[in-house]
């Protein structure tokens, strides 16, 4: 027994049990039958035996035991236990804001104070975070970033560490420039603020907001909407006033009181120069105001010549219509009429684009029209379309319908190559309607989309595109648009990946006046110290995005005629530049592709304004209601010692023990094999040594 004592001895020394029942009869028996072999070997019938025998007896008896324990093969469990201490998250702000306020030094050194700490580091399993816009992990705190997202850096932690025992410290002002409102906080996971900065409230005026379009047309009005807020309780004038190019083009007194804290002054100017025009709002500091940075922005706006004019024809009513306008005009620079082919007066040269929705014997006239000067268009067909009137018109497709009504899925085409739209989710699109019939193309085509009926797959198109030397032609085969454009709203909460799908179909279909084989995409205007963004694309001889290529841009400063070229990098289907640290000012730029003659000049100002630098003091009303939300606590900057000695004393936080149970075959334990081969090997030799062999 005593090969048994040794392995259960073993056993019970790694923490490790067998898990069968039976397992113990089993080893018994092999004890016997490895005694019984090793007896019957070297001991029956065996006379004047060698002091060496009682060594090989032993050697095959372990062996026989080993070798019959690996084919029995039984389970082997054991027990590890982990201590899972709590997470404390320090979520730091480092935006510019703190150094704004001169406390990047007590913030410093407050990290210290509860990194250092060894009743916390006991207790808690700690990480030090920054956040700006986003969350990162990092070993310095800069105080350089330009915007402050508090609501998205805790909602980031909460989406990390769901299941996870965790306290947050949020070390900042208070103050967020962007995100979703404070109030929207909520948590099961208590949030602890320390508030930097003065909390006293001082008399302050600031704009808050300056709302206008993006684009004008020429001689047109452009409506100006500006949000003015005022903090104290004094009676308190001022003025606003509007300069473009150092010259006062509006202005306006207002008056502020403890009970009318804001004001929105609305405007309109006029559009009476082509090109990028840059504007600065300002609203004059009162005398006892300690910031006076926050009661200035600059905006710019695109005065542009024309507006692309977009013909949409239908004779019924039908929600779609209203979904492709506001799709389309989403795109300032296209303006889409409606009419009525068979009552309103039209000339069709005035449209870049026609689209047929539901036509029927009554456009006639328009798709003759159509015809005889090659124009592009886009037809939609559903359940009012004639289908005997298309068929009969020529239009390089025909459907043999029936009476009956049909849904039809989308099912998308990562194979279509007309033009480039990435997939924003196509086949959980809700369906289309349409009669049910099989298409039959007399031109050739492309399927950006396929038709699912009732889960089965076909190779009948709901979206496809007709093109040769001459003409673009899309088809969409159901109405029912309606419907995906709100299933992206409530996908998204916004309508941009529907409205930006349209326009690619739009831009598509549109006999396009830029024929430029590289486009770029900037701002006009950019924040100070804020990361100036260029994308780029450049499109081969067949108008189709070339990869292969070097983009590079030469930046010029206009006020210190600094230059510098810096290079594109590839970025999925376009090429983008990022630049950071550019001082304020004006600049100038032209981008073009290395080793040919293709390029695009622009220009973009950079503003002095920091959207960092607009609060005169912390913000204690965000940071309380995060900690009333959460069943926090708001703590200042003078009181990181209470709360480093709340935390330690916090009952609610605790070290969970878990016990994790692995399984395993005894056979994947290699080194059982090893020793057998080690013990039959050893006794082979010692009987070839002794002459028993």
């Amino acid at each position: 027994m005593w090969v048994f004592c040794l392995f259960e001895v073993y056993l019970s020394f790694l923490k490790i049990r067998v898990l069968e029942t039976n397992t113990i009869f089993w080893l018994i028996l092999f004890v016997i039958i490895g005694v019984a072999v090793a007896y019957f070997q070297y001991y029956f019938k065996q006379k004047n035996q060698g002091k060496y025998v009682l060594v090989l007896f032993c050697l095959k008896t372990l062996s026989m035991f080993l070798l019959l324990l690996m084919l029995l093969n039984p389970e082997i469990s054991s027990n590890t236990t982990e201590n899972k201490k709590p997470k404390l998250y320090l979520l730091s702000d480092q935006s510019k804001s703190i150094s704004y306020f001169k406390e990047n030094d007590v913030l410093d050194k407050d990290i210290s104070v509860l990194m250092s700490n060894n009743e916390l580091k006991e207790k808690f399993e700690i990480s030090l975070l920054s956040f700006g816009n986003g969350i990162q992990q990092v070993d310095s705190i800069p105080y350089s970033l330009e915007s402050t997202n508090i609501y998205k850096a805790l909602t980031q932690i909460q989406n990390v560490s769901k299941k996870d025992q965790h306290a947050i410290v949020l070390l900042t002002d208070g103050n967020q420039t962007n995100g979703s409102s404070l109030e929207y906080i909520r948590s099961k996971n208590p949030v602890f603020p320390v508030i930097y900065g003065d909390t006293i409230i001082y008399n302050d005026l600031a704009i808050e907001q300056v709302n206008t379009n993006r684009f004008s047309f020429l001689n047109n009005n452009f409506p100006i909407e500006i949000l003015v807020s005022y903090n104290g309780d004094q009676q308190m004038n001022s003025t606003l006033r509007l300069q473009k190019n150092g010259k006062t083009v509006f202005r306006k007194k207002l008056s502020f009181s403890g009970t009318k804290q804001s004001e929105i002054i609305t405007t309109n100017l006029k559009s009476d120069k082509i090109g990028i025009q840059y504007f600065k709002a300002e609203v004059l500091p009162i005398t006892t105001e300690r910031n006076s940075k926050n009661n200035l922005k600059e905006f710019s706006i695109e005065v542009i010549d024309e507006q692309s004019k977009i013909g949409l024809f239908s004779t019924v009513v039908h929600p779609d219509i209203g979904a492709l306008k506001r799709a389309i005009e989403s795109n300032k620079q296209r303006k889409v009429e409606l009419i009525n082919p068979e009552k309103d007066n039209y000339q069709i040269n005035e449209f870049e684009l026609v689209i047929l929705y539901q036509p029927n014997i009554k456009f006639q006239s328009l798709v003759e029209a159509i015809k005889k000067d090659s124009r592009n268009y886009l037809l939609v067909s559903g359940t009012a379309t004639d289908w005997s009137f298309i068929n009969n018109m020529n239009l390089g497709i025909r459907k043999q319908v029936l009476s009956q009504k049909e849904d039809f899925l989308p099912k998308y085409n990562s194979n279509f190559l007309g033009f480039y739209q990435e997939d924003i989710g196509f086949n959980d699109f809700p369906p289309l309607s349409d009669v049910y019939g099989r298409l039959v193309f007399s031109q050739p085509y492309d399927s950006f989309l396929f038709q699912s009926i009732n889960g089965i797959e076909t190779n009948q198109p709901l979206l496809a595109s007709l093109a040769n030397s001459n003409q673009k032609v899309v088809f969409i085969f159901g109405e029912g648009l309606w419907k995906w454009r709100s299933f992206i709203f409530r996908k998204q909460n916004n309508f941009e990946e529907f409205d930006q799908f349209v326009n690619t179909l739009v831009q598509y279909s549109t006999k396009t006046k830029d024929k430029s084989r590289l486009r770029i995409d900037y701002e006009a205007l950019y924040p100070a110290n804020s990361t100036i963004i260029v994308q780029a694309e450049y499109l081969d001889e067949t108008l189709k995005f070339d990869p292969r290529v070097n983009v590079e841009m030469k930046l010029r400063n206009r006020d210190t005629q600094k230059e510098i070229s810096l290079p594109f990098s590839l970025k999925e289907s376009r090429y983008e530049l990022k630049v950071n640290n550019l001082d304020a000012g004006n600049y100038e730029f032209s981008v073009s592709v290395i080793g040919t003659n293709v390029f695009k000049r622009g220009r973009f100002s950079i503003s002095e304004y920091s959207v960092e630098e607009q609060f005169s003091s912390a913000n204690r009303n965000n940071m309380a209601m995060i900690a009333t939300n959460t069943n926090g606590k708001v703590y200042y900057k003078n009181q990181i010692h209470t709360l480093v000695e709340d935390l330690v004393q916090n009952k609610s936080f605790y070290t969970i023990q878990k016990i994790q149970k692995t399984t395993r075959r005894l056979i994947e334990w290699q080194w059982i094999l090893f020793t057998i081969v080690a013990l039959l090997s050893l006794e082979w030799f010692i009987r070839k040594y002794f002459g028993k062999i």
